[in-house]
């Protein structure tokens, strides 16, 4: 047995030596002793040398398991990299970020450091005022979680209200990666509400919170995307006209990005980006019983300079039949140099930024960039109109304009007991309204409905 005691880089890289050095898994479907823990004291990760083998995260529903199968058998890729994720690879995937040579953490991180209070404020509030209102920053896939502390200790500093409150709300796919983020990066911190799930689950769960929300999506995790556009326009369908969301951004090769540098941050010299692309084999074995064996394959991964995007695979180096329902269904039957598409990283020129944020319903807003030029942290807004946006804050009753009133102003309590119950009265609101799940417009009002309830805002 190991720990992971310091987090110096010797003692990663000797950690991460003994990760590699541990004797591969057999992959199946089957449960198996749990050799994997943490220790919460320390938040060192713990292997058992003898018993490297992993917990059964979920079994996959068929639909789920088919769209596995059927994606390696005709696309020779995996579906999604959802898959590399299990709590095992959230592990790996830190110890990653901890290589000498992965620069986007790092440079990342530094950028929020150094930034921090000027990004804690919006941009139309003004240094020394006193914030009247909620706001939630909500980390989408945030991991440990370990790049916000600065920026949360700077949004800690601002005046506030007597009621007005910041929540961080750290989201993950992950169990033990948020038990790292509530329990090491942000032990004692105040007002954390970690959210375990899928993006589209916190969007639906989290966008009617109240007050203004700051949406993080840290890690270059757009470039995970074919194509960006959609996962961003249903981020924009969810912010209210008042809401931002921050964006990190690995940008493509430059004059001062050699492509190198890029390279060397997905081939490390100790094997753990390896070690982390084969453990989806062993995610996709448990989700839809197939029986793929590590020691077959090894990571291919290059930077493509015509897509502007690391490319990683699984490339099998001796022939091998992968099958399902214990060795029942044949799905694939690889032979040497044949490679599966796992993950990519997509890297950002200025155009392509432009491009994707016009294509989704945003503008950019501010831009934050290391001295380097390797990396940049992006805010961007919903493309609403200043006035919209202003207009969320004012009311009308009875076709004049009225400002904000407090309740009971306007007459005293009806005989039940309601305040202000007036008619022909509207207003603009920064709330977007969500059906629940299963939700379609009624077909007598198809205007009204699915404008008010399809997480859109009508202007």
């Amino acid at each position: 047995m190991f720990k992971i005691l310091s987090r110096s880089p010797s003692s990663i890289r000797h950690a991460t030596r003994r990760i590699m050095q541990a004797p591969h898994r057999q992959l199946s479907s089957s449960k198996q002793n749990l050799g994997f823990s943490r220790n919460q004291s320390t938040s060192a990760l713990m292997v058992e040398d003898n018993e490297y083998s992993l917990p059964l995260v979920r079994s996959g529903t068929d639909q789920e398991s088919n769209e596995i199968i059927n994606s390696i058998k005709y696309n020779s890729a995996l579906p999604s990299v959802v898959y590399l994720y299990d709590d095992f690879g959230s592990d790996l995937f830190e110890l990653i970020t901890k290589t000498e040579d992965y620069y986007p953490t790092r440079t990342e991180a530094s950028i929020l450091e150094n930034n921090a209070t000027e990004m804690a404020r919006f941009d139309d509030e003004t240094d020394g005022d006193t914030r009247n209102f909620n706001h939630s920053i909500i980390e989408l896939g945030a991991g440990s979680g370990k790049k916000l502390p600065p920026l949360l200790d700077a949004l800690a500093k601002i005046p506030k209200g007597a009621t007005a409150k910041c929540t961080y709300i750290p989201t993950d796919y992950s169990s033990s990666a948020l038990e790292e983020n509530v329990n090491v990066y942000h032990k004692g911190r105040e007002n954390v509400e970690p959210f375990c799930g899928t993006h589209n689950e916190a969007f639906a769960k989290l966008s009617v919170r109240s007050g203004r929300k700051t949406w993080a999506y840290f890690g270059n995790t757009l470039g995970n995307e074919d194509d960006p556009v959609p996962f961003l326009k249903t981020l924009a369908a969810h912010c209210g006209p008042q809401d931002r969301v921050f964006l990190g951004i690995d940008l493509a090769t430059n004059d001062g990005k050699p492509v190198e540098v890029i390279n060397r941050a997905y081939n490390d010299s100790e094997g753990v980006t390896s070690r982390f692309i084969l453990n989806s084999l062993s995610v996709v074995n448990r989700i839809a019983g197939l029986d793929f064996k590590e020691d077959n394959f090894k990571l291919h991964s290059k930077y493509n300079h015509k897509n502007h995007a690391v490319e990683m695979f699984a490339e099998c180096i001796k022939p091998c039949l992968v099958t399902a329902d214990n060795g029942m269904e044949p799905v694939r039957n690889f032979k040497k140099g044949d490679r599966l598409f796992v993950e990519k990283s997509g890297k950002f020129t200025d155009s392509k930024i432009k491009s994707m944020l016009r294509d989704s319903g945003f503008v950019q807003n501010r831009n934050w960039t290391d001295e380097r030029g390797f990396y940049s942290v992006l805010e961007v807004v919903p493309n609403v109109p200043k006035k919209r946006q202003k207009a969320a804050r004012h009311g009308n009753n009875n076709w004049h304009y009225q400002g904000i009133v407090r309740v009971g102003i306007m007459n005293d309590a009806s005989g039940n007991g309601v305040y202000d119950l007036v008619g022909n009265s509207w207003e603009w609101t920064s709330t977007v309204f969500n059906g629940f799940v299963g939700f379609s417009p009624m077909h007598e009002y198809p205007g009204y409905s699915a404008i008010f309830l399809m997480g859109n805002i009508l202007y």
